[in-house]
């Protein structure tokens, strides 16, 4: 489909009765068209978590964009699982979508749980007599004073260690980090040809992180928690530019001399911690650290003893197999080098013995992940030169997000 056709279908949904249809359900498909779908979700989530953040969306062409870029991923990942039969329908891209918005809902309900207990404290007054009114201008005057970032020792994202102040840090950040990211499985940690991927904590997660303790403690200060009858919205309209901002700081700090080295060790401390529970949760075995020699020293053979312990006594019996004992010197001598493999002795410098030198244990293309970032920036740049639908500014507060060409490594 072409974005003129797919910029058709949608003005057209929305002058129908097709807004009114049921929206799709995971359930309309069969089981190897949902594993499709949630691989795919998880690829858009990683894009949200390493690249992209999230960006606000409100105007049509950008949901346009979204759905269009929304379909190349499908695309990729049927291929990707041999799963040519499933058609990439705008139900399908709408599913995606849903996806995004599945983690935004998560992750403000796993804010309100893990961090608003970090604050509660400094947010309720000691008076318990004051009036609704009057605790909720109190609170609100507290809430400000946490988000002004030139208190830095109260500021709300900041944590200590050894009494020194570490940025971006607080614990609460923190708990609703692993909590998001390593426990749940809709996170792509769990999804074995993107873990390999994220090798460390990135600006975008933080990001995320943080707009998500800002709306936790937005929902308590206003008596607006998920679990009230007015739920305050968790929306890009509300926070999409409040991350943006918090992204300039962040950055701007990580470029100064004084904070790199503590940040970067933090933002690698952090997944290490993340990956030892997801490791435990999966049931596999975290890498064992290898000893590297530092000095020519540690490089050299140790001697051996003049007078070598005759082996008899200590060595297991299946060391007789491969030496030979003289019995004048008292000495053992290594059996001709061969190895046996499948019943044939092969000479140990052949290219079979060394196979596992040179060969790989892993699949590396399954450590590529196809990037869809400069598809959908394309697709985005033309559209907003040929759109021809109504009503483009027309805001909404269902939120996707917009691909943006930067990656991690050019937030550092």
């Amino acid at each position: 489909m072409s974005l003129e056709d797919l910029e058709s279908a949608v003005c057209q949904s929305d002058t129908t009765s097709t807004r009114r249809a049921e929206p799709p359900k995971l359930s309309d498909y069969s089981p190897e068209e949902i594993e499709v779908i949630n691989s795919a979700r998880r690829r858009v989530i990683m894009d949200m978590i390493t690249i992209n953040g999230w960006k606000k969306n409100s105007m049509r062409k950008q949901k346009l964009a979204m759905h269009l870029y929304a379909r190349e991923v499908v695309n990729e990942v049927k291929a990707s699982l041999d799963c040519r039969g499933l058609n990439t329908t705008s139900s399908i891209t709408t599913l995606m979508i849903h996806g995004l918005t599945n983690s935004h809902s998560k992750l403000i309900k796993n804010a309100e749980k893990e961090s608003l207990p970090y604050y509660i404290d400094n947010l309720e007054p000691e008076d318990k007599t004051l009036s609704a009114e009057d605790r909720q201008k109190y609170m609100a005057a507290c809430r400000k004073a946490i988000y002004n970032s030139d208190n830095h020792h109260t500021y709300f994202l900041h944590g200590h260690k050894s009494g020194q102040l570490s940025m971006f840090s607080h614990p609460a950040l923190q708990d609703v980090h692993l909590k998001q990211w390593y426990t749940d499985e809709s996170s792509p940690l769990f999804d074995d040809t993107l873990r390999p991927i994220l090798t460390t904590t990135t600006i975008p997660m933080l990001l995320m992180l943080a707009v998500g303790v800002m709306g936790a403690i937005d929902r308590y200060v206003e008596g607006r928690l998920s679990k009230s009858g007015d739920v305050l919205r968790f929306t890009g309209k509300l926070y999409a530019d409040k991350q943006n901002w918090i992204q300039r700081q962040m950055k701007a700090t990580l470029q100064t001399e004084v904070h790199w080295e503590v940040m970067t060790n933090f933002f690698q401390y952090l997944h290490n911690k993340g990956m030892k529970i997801l490791n435990e949760r999966l049931g596999l075995t975290s890498p064992a650290s290898i000893s590297v020699p530092m000095s020519l020293e540690e490089l050299a053979l140790p001697h051996e003893p003049e007078n070598p312990t005759t082996p008899h006594d200590t060595a297991p019996d299946s060391y007789s197999q491969h030496c030979q004992h003289d019995q004048q010197t008292n000495s053992f001598s290594a059996w001709p080098s061969t190895v046996s493999y499948s019943g044939s002795s092969i000479p140990s410098g052949s290219a079979l013995v060394h196979y596992s030198e040179v060969q790989p244990f892993y699949d590396q293309s399954a450590l590529q992940m196809p990037m869809s970032e400069s598809f959908a920036q394309e697709s985005y740049v033309n559209f907003s030169e040929k759109s021809t639908c109504g009503s483009l500014a027309e805001e909404d507060d269902k939120d996707t997000f917009w691909t943006a060409p930067v990656s991690y490594h050019d937030t550092m």
